[in-house]
């Protein structure tokens, strides 16, 4: 189909000017219109004066489709930011991500470039500001003492990409100066995977704790399952006679909104595991507890169906489990591990068992294969050397 001429129109102002206008479509429910005004010499005469205000609007037309000129007044950064988390984060994001985005433009973004024009700003701009977040003192969120991590000024600079390459298509801006621009490095931390040794004084340490804190830990040491799958499960995913879990959703908690419930983040998300006899034996401990509770409260109980609750039958937040596990590792001498960390152990302890890729992959819900090969490209290295080491071995007849 071929693109449709911008429709252009005059509109005489005085003796010797005109308003020049261009109507550019509709976006975010707003029409949006492309205008200036042009001055004529007072010496022509009417005649003349109408024909070239009408060469000026044909020109002027031209300019708009080859976008040579801004739509309409540019907004700053502050203000284009309302419309971009209104029209385009919500409507299509999750509430997650939308708090999160909203609150890095809170904190750090507009604070420092809030008041600039959407077309003033540059990859000079954008770099300097970087730099200075990621110096002690300039965080503006409050820790001024420390400063920011690699990773957050990163993510600073996705959100900031985000906005404008909306703005680009929108047509506030002629040009996106995050494009055009090289993006901060992101920090590599190594990830704390519990070895086998690390895993087995685990399971050692978890016998002195309650059978609900086992179940949740060892859901993600032999399951690989993420906090908010965790706070998800509910008893009708827990198959006892297959000695299977099927995941279906995920947990999460938004400020000023509360717990919510979503399906998990893609659509291989959606998985069912086969769990060790220990799990599966704790998760009947562990339903045969909460039934005596639920019982013992009557009435007052609220059934929600999940599997982990607060001591009401409640939708547990999902958080829970991790400040649990933060409380836990400081006893037990591992305050590096992260509760995702336990997450990786699983990944990594399949790895070493020979496990491969394309299951572990499908065990973790990953959307594609090859982020298990990049996350892991560490511990499967260490396996196709072992499987070098072998071949080699096998050929020489040594083995």
């Amino acid at each position: 189909m071929a693109k449709q001429r911008q429709i252009g129109s005059k509109v005489r102002r005085g003796r010797c000017s005109y308003c020049l206008r261009v109507y550019m479509g509709t976006v975010a429910g707003k029409r949006r219109y492309c205008s200036k005004t042009i001055r004529l010499s007072p010496d022509m005469s009417e005649a003349a004066m109408e024909r070239e205000a009408q060469r000026q609007l044909v020109l002027f037309v031209a300019d708009v489709e080859q976008g040579r000129v801004l739509p309409g007044a540019v907004p700053t950064l502050e203000a284009f930011s309302r419309e971009w988390m209104e029209y385009h984060v919500r409507p299509r994001l999750s509430p997650t991500t939308a708090h999160r985005y909203e609150r890095e433009l809170r904190l750090r973004i507009l604070p420092a470039l809030g008041h600039l024009r959407m077309d003033r700003i540059t990859p000079r701009t954008l770099a300097q500001f970087y730099d200075a977040i990621g110096r002690p003192g300039g965080r503006l969120d409050g820790a001024e003492q420390e400063a920011l991590s690699g990773t957050s000024v990163q993510f600073c600079h996705k959100v900031l990409s985000a906005v404008l390459k909306t703005a680009l298509r929108w047509n506030v801006i002629l040009s996106n100066p995050a494009e055009r621009m090289e993006p901060p490095r992101k920090d590599t931390r190594e990830m704390q995977a519990l070895d086998i040794r690390g895993s087995q004084a685990l399971i050692q340490a978890l016998r002195e704790e309650s059978v609900e804190r086992r179940a949740q830990i060892l859901l993600a040491v032999m399951g690989g399952l993420r906090r908010g799958e965790i706070a998800g499960l509910e008893w009708g995913d827990v198959d006892f006679d297959a000695a299977s879990v099927h995941i279906r959703r995920s947990s999460v908690y938004v400020p000023k909104v509360g717990i919510l419930t979503r399906p998990p983040k893609s659509a291989k998300g959606v998985r069912t595991l086969t769990l060790d006899p220990l799990v599966m034996e704790l998760l009947r401990e562990h339903r045969a507890d909460q039934d005596t509770r639920r019982k013992r409260l009557g009435s007052a109980w609220k059934e929600t169906g999940r599997v982990f609750t607060t001591g009401d039958g409640a939708v547990m937040h999902p958080d829970e489990p991790s400040r649990w596990w933060r409380r836990f590792r400081a006893e037990h001498g591992m305050e590096q591990v992260r509760f995702h960390d336990l997450r990786h152990t699983n990944a990594t302890l399949l790895i070493a068992a020979g496990v491969d890729p394309k299951t572990v992959s499908t065990r973790l819900g990953h959307s594609q294969i090859s982020i298990t090969m990049d996350l892991y490209a560490h511990p499967l290295a260490e396996k196709d050397a072992e499987a070098a080491r072998r071949l080699g071995s096998l050929v020489r007849g040594s083995e």
